[in-house]
């Protein structure tokens, strides 16, 4: 008996055992369309309420006291100086800034650069050792993507990108610190020094190597404490997980970023910091080693006795 179009699997890959065995073909049930439609309806319904409940649960956030307007205020880039609308006729306040000038924020977005693109030359196994940057980069212990040490080769406008969402965070901390509505955020007194420390030094331009050394470390110290925050009561108690949830809303489209969007912002801010962590590092282990030359001590003695860049991070890393 002849039969078209017979069920059949094929058992084995090589070519001198592959073979076709004849199956029983699946019995056709009927299909209830009613069902499936009641059943795709209900579905629909359920993904409606769900992203209702979400929307309404991202206003009721800690960043609900703010203006849709005050949220896109916090994160734009500040002016350095008054723009000329004799000589740009098409400018616009909204085009670099905020309405008002700020210089000491723009020095302090500045130091910022320049204090990343210090961390990424020293974020290489030539100038701190690999088991620093394996140690920095990993994830759960034991597994085999903890081995991997942190690649810190980004290209220059990879950098620049994402130096950009870290200007966003300083320039959210920056404007609200002080304001009449106090922040969610609570600074420990070690943030509060440093900032202040930061503020202090961005206060007049500086034009020699020393003076823009100086607001660098100050800049960096104000990051490298920020970062150590501890885990309290409630996690916007930060001002770095709160300014992060702030680079949540797009204020180009004025909507909140969807999470294919946000993911990249969280990678961003998790490269730079670690970039961070490891130039410093590199501070502490420097300074040390000039310490005891200055006391008399040889170079290679005095390497041996500095705190290894690997300690330090480690140390760091583990919040010791």
């Amino acid at each position: 008996m002849w039969v078209e179009q017979p069920f059949g699997q094929q058992f084995f890959r090589v070519d001198k055992w592959k073979k076709i065995f004849s199956v029983a073909a699946p019995q056709q049930d009927r299909v209830q369309v009613d069902k499936i439609v009641f059943r795709a309806e209900r579905q629909l319904a359920a993904q409606v309420k769900a992203i209702e409940e979400f929307q309404q649960h991202k206003e009721i956030g800690h960043l609900a006291r703010y203006t849709r307007d005050e949220l896109g205020k916090f994160v734009v880039m500040p002016k350095r100086q008054v723009v000329d609308r004799e000589v740009h006729p098409s400018a616009r306040d909204d085009d670099e800034g905020v309405d008002e000038v700020e210089p000491d924020l723009w020095r302090a977005c500045q130091s910022t650069f320049r204090v990343t693109q210090a961390a990424k030359k020293a974020s290489h196994p030539s100038v701190v050792g690999l088991a620093a940057l394996q140690y920095v980069n990993r994830r759960e212990p034991g597994q085999k993507n903890s081995e991997k040490p942190f690649y810190g080769r980004q290209m220059g406008k990879t950098i620049r990108k994402y130096v950009k969402y870290w200007y966003c965070d300083l320039c959210y901390v920056w404007r609200t610190y002080d304001d009449d509505l106090a922040p969610i955020y609570r600074l420990t007194t070690r943030q509060k020094r440093c900032l202040h420390a930061s503020r202090q030094s961005v206060q007049d331009a500086v034009s020699t190597a020393e003076g823009r050394r100086q607001v660098d470390d100050a800049c960096l110290a104000w990051w490298i404490s920020v970062s150590d925050h501890p885990l309290g009561d409630h996690q916007d108690h930060s001002a770095m997980v709160s300014g992060i949830a702030v680079l949540g809303w797009d204020g180009a489209s004025r909507h909140w970023r969807v999470a294919t969007a946000y993911t990249p912002v969280i990678s961003a801010i998790v490269t730079v910091a670690r970039m961070l962590v490891i130039y410093q590092a590199k501070q502490t282990h420097d300074t040390a080693v000039q310490r005891f030359r200055d006391s008399g001590i040889e170079e290679e003695e005095a390497e041996e006795k500095a705190p290894s860049h690997f300690s330090l991070v480690k140390r760091w890393c583990n919040g010791l």
